[in-house]
């Protein structure tokens, strides 16, 4: 199990390094476009957390465009409560390798700037 989850931590800190990299803002695009992204501000309804041993996992519930969905802190960098309010890289992109899938929605936590 802890191979697991460190193999699913390490995929996620991957992809969010990648792609706090990119600093424009975009709308979402059609089906065969690249990938784009968006950052906003939200209220943090629910903090979801867990520890093991020296590992820690972290994650927020906010909305985004009327829906709820889950902000993950892949490098557990910040400590937010509910009511706080945070900063949200949203990042739309294609399913792998142009397979014919729905987009992938990702949402991580915004460094602070």
């Amino acid at each position: 199990m802890k191979t697991t989850n460190v193999a699913i931590l390490a995929i996620t800190v991957g992809l969010a390094v990648t792609l706090f990299a990119a600093e424009k803002q975009a709308t979402a695009p059609p089906a065969s476009s690249p990938g784009t992204h968006e950052t906003f501000k939200a209220e943090v309804l629910k903090v979801f957390s867990a520890t093991e041993s020296d590992a820690v996992f972290r994650a927020y519930l906010v909305k985004w465009k009327g829906q709820e969905v889950i902000v993950s802190d892949p490098l557990v960098s910040s400590d937010y409560q509910a009511g706080d309010t945070l900063s949200v890289l949203a990042m739309n992109q294609p399913f792998p390798k142009d397979q014919a899938k729905p987009r992938l929605l990702h949402f991580v936590v915004s460094p602070a700037r």
